[in-house]
């Protein structure tokens, strides 16, 4: 092999391992340090415990009314409705959410605070049995109210096994 080529392959190799360590920085960034929801993360439980830590306190703002949020605009207004709904378990607030997956997460999560069952069969009329947040709500009701029946109602197979596990 000629020098030429030579650095050429050590060139396209540096740029291969430049573009691996990024990634792996982006990946423990957004999902292990909570900034992106983890789909294998069961409800609940925080990205910070998936990875066996405590969640530091006072790493992010407390919302403790809606008028925290009329001011904010974006992501951040939309987080802050989420907040205020868990503090104040008030499921109309996470109405005032606009993305609709943001507005699923919101109600996926005060189930896991409330274990309302209610809420899962809204959801469940409006997307469909077969929607990931769905069974993760009903997870969240079965282990809530520590009863196992509701695991019944899980349609995707990993969360109906750690369902009866946990119950069982």
């Amino acid at each position: 092999m000629n020098k030429k080529a030579s650095i050429i392959l050590w060139i396209i190799l540096g740029i291969v391992v430049f573009l691996l360590i990024v990634a792996v920085g982006f990946y423990f960034i957004f999902f292990e340090m909570g900034f992106v929801g983890n789909s294998d993360e069961l409800p609940g439980e925080s990205a910070w415990q998936s990875v066996g830590q405590e969640q530091p306190e006072n790493t992010m703002p407390t919302y403790d009314s809606i008028d925290d949020c009329e001011e904010l605009e974006g992501y951040t207004k939309e987080y802050c409705y989420k907040r205020v709904a868990e503090f104040t378990l008030d499921k109309s607030v996470c109405e005032l959410i606009e993305n609709n997956d943001g507005r699923i997460s919101c109600y996926t999560d005060m189930v896991c605070e409330t274990g309302d069952i209610s809420i899962c069969e809204m959801l469940e009329e409006e997307l469909g049995e077969t929607y990931y947040s769905v069974s993760s709500c009903y997870y969240c009701v079965a282990v809530v109210n520590n009863d196992i029946s509701v695991c019944e109602k899980i349609w995707k197979t990993n969360i109906e096994e750690e369902c009866y596990d946990e119950l069982g």
